[in-house]
């Protein structure tokens, strides 16, 4: 096909033209759709100051997409060396692929070689997105969702079928947040943070860092979105938590220094009791002071994540992570568990969330805000279970019970640090006010 066509010498006569070294046949975002044969010499294509390819073989065809979409030119050719074409104005292309319906198969193959390569890209890339851990999504540029990758699916608890062709705003809580980002990016051109809450359908209120960009052509008009989210679901809890721990630490090692004179007045014993009793007690006292305070308004499942994160962040607090304590177990007013922590899950798991400790005894004087509770709790490694020595202590408000801290105490090092036995901990007294 190119011989015949490169021969003919009646095509050469109306559409041979010459370029000479550097010149410029058509730029970037100019519009014009006339086709080109080469003959001789070489062409570079251009993005932008980068070339990205190289057109030097006779025969080669070249500006087709540009006709065949009526569209800008989507980069620059310009000669590399003296160079000589055939150019076809776009007023004759037609024509002129009907008179040599080689040139069209040719340009068919081209087109489809050219697909198959785009198909194998976005495969590729596809491939790629989903094992990325942030969730990406891509929208057009009326916001609407074409592709997101496997990490979303998880992040936003959706499949396809639920995100094909839906507005991206409408995945969270609150769209005309998403909706004024959007706005900056597609002002700025550029990727912008920020966090938004989605509703999880399983997992509930979750906040997602987004970033988004704009997919420009080359006349710089928006084409689509690239998002990318990320849970912080639980680092936007520590950092909030953070921001008022520590003054609650000062607040609580202020009570610390006046426990030998606060804590008999607040907590009266109902019976003299030993040095290391009352180190423990004022121990135990000081912590319930803080964890009541940290876990003030938690007590629903709404607030339930949040929880464990401070009660995450106390346990971890603990001598190095090694102190009184093997766990934190938060309970509702009837005794359902809402977060519950391990320092170690795999020896001692926490029970699940929304499990009861109804049916359990709470062992302990009628009169103090604290009860003893045993249970054996099965794991895989102890499937006869292994026994729980468990501190419980009422959360209550304007003199009302509104539910249950429950410390599991660590044997060994009860006995190591106070030298005392699980008898000691029922003859314990905190007054119930």
């Amino acid at each position: 096909m190119a011989a015949d066509i490169l021969s003919d010498s009646q095509l050469e006569q109306r559409y041979a033209c010459q370029w000479e070294a550097d010149k410029v046949l058509f730029r970037e975002g100019e519009d014009s759709q006339d086709l080109y044969i080469l003959v001789s010499g070489s062409l570079e294509v251009l993005k932008g100051e980068q070339r990205i390819d190289l057109i030097n073989e006779p025969g080669s065809i070249f500006g087709e997409m540009s006709w065949l979409l009526g569209s800008r030119r989507t980069a620059t050719v310009k000669a590399k060396e003296p160079t000589h074409l055939l150019c076809v104005p776009r007023d004759e292309v037609e024509s002129f692929l009907q008179d040599h319906p080689l040139v069209a198969q040719r340009i068919s193959r081209h087109l489809a070689k050219r697909l198959d390569q785009t198909t194998r890209v976005v495969f590729g890339l596809k491939e790629l997105c989903d094992h990325l851990p942030d969730a990406v999504i891509l929208s057009d540029a009326q916001g609407r969702i074409i592709a997101f990758n496997a990490a979303a699916g998880q992040v936003y608890g959706r499949d396809w079928s639920q995100m094909q062709g839906r507005p991206v705003e409408e995945v969270y809580q609150e769209p005309e947040e998403y909706r004024h980002l959007e706005e900056q990016v597609r002002g700025a051109s550029v990727a912008r943070e920020r966090v938004l809450k989605i509703k999880h359908p399983t997992r509930g209120q979750r906040l997602i860092s987004i970033s988004m960009t704009c997919l420009m052509d080359q006349e710089r008009q928006v084409q689509g979105l690239i998002s990318l989210g990320r849970d912080v679901t639980k680092l936007e809890r520590i950092r909030r938590l953070n921001r008022w721990l520590l003054p609650t630490l000062a607040l609580v090692a202020c009570l610390g220094l006046g426990a030998h004179w606060v804590l008999p007045q607040v907590w009266p014993a109902s019976a003299p009791i030993s040095r290391d009793a009352k180190l423990l007690q004022g121990q135990i006292a000081k912590d319930y002071l803080l964890l009541s305070t940290l876990l003030k308004g938690s007590l629903n499942q709404e607030q339930a994540g949040e929880a464990a994160a401070r009660m995450e962040q106390f346990l971890a607090a603990q001598d190095g992570g090694q102190g009184l304590y093997s766990g934190v177990i938060l309970l509702d007013a009837d005794k359902k568990v809402l977060a519950a922590i391990s320092r170690q899950p795999q020896e001692r798991p926490a029970p699940q969330p929304g499990s009861t400790y109804a049916n359990l005894h709470f062992e302990g004087p009628e009169n103090s805000l604290h009860k003893v509770v045993v249970l054996y709790r099965t794991s895989p490694k102890h499937p006869g279970g292994l026994r729980s020595l468990e501190v419980a202590l009422e959360l209550r408000d304007q003199g009302r019970g509104q539910g249950w801290l429950l410390l599991p105490i660590d044997m060994d090092y009860l006995k190591e640090r106070y030298g005392m036995e699980e008898q000691a901990l029922s003859a314990l007294h905190f007054d119930r006010r």
